[in-house]
């Protein structure tokens, strides 16, 4: 059975030596875009030159990973992030999380999602804003289900692989921001018993 795909794209210039930015986009079981905003991981950080990431510094190789939901039981309460989800088979790298983030210092190899790219800090930089709100759409469309994520370099290859959706420049402090156009959810589906309702 398909599982819903986040395909998290890096953008093609990284101009900041402290962060990777990029693009996320979220697709349902049926293929259909959900949800599209932006990510925030650490930049990549190889100090010894063996060709592998440094832990807890670094963002992890670009691949397709499966994503297993990570603090919605009772593991919730030994766990700094609940009710997100946690990477497998990640080359180099252990606990792996999509959690919420605004900025590099909230991640340690982690990937953070937002739902505007904006300078939070005034510091020139772009960071993500809105990160729970996201959080909060991807615990409601994918609930305590499964999911694949798909890690890319740069501009999609292959669209019909790995779909590009144009996304607005980043947003300046005191900017009006203009989200995204809202793609509408899907209904609930009383078949996954396991989604759990946002408030």
């Amino acid at each position: 059975m398909p599982r819903p795909l986040l395909h998290v794209q890096r953008d093609d210039v990284q101009p900041y030596a402290d962060r990777t930015i990029g693009r996320a986009v979220l697709h349902d079981e049926s293929g259909s875009a959900v949800w599209r905003g932006y990510s925030m991981e650490r930049p990549w950080v190889d100090q010894d030159g063996d060709g592998r990431r440094d832990r807890r510094k670094s963002h992890i190789v670009a691949g397709r990973y499966r994503a297993v939901p990570h603090g919605w039981g009772s593991d919730a309460a030994w766990t700094k992030f609940d009710r997100v989800w946690r990477l497998l088979d990640v080359p180099d790298a252990s606990a792996i999380l999509i959690h919420a983030a605004n900025r590099p210092l909230d991640l340690e190899g982690c990937i953070g999602l937002g739902m505007v790219r904006r300078d939070i800090d005034s510091d020139g930089r772009p960071d993500i804003a809105a990160s729970r709100d996201a959080i909060n759409l991807l615990r409601r469309v994918v609930g305590r289900r499964h999911l694949d994520v798909l890690v890319t370099d740069g501009v999609a290859t292959d669209p019909s692989k790995a779909p590009h959706l144009p996304f607005a420049d980043l947003i300046r402090p005191g900017q009006p921001v203009t989200p995204h156009p809202p793609v509408p959810l899907p209904p609930r589906d009383t078949a996954h018993a396991l989604d759990v309702e946002v408030a």
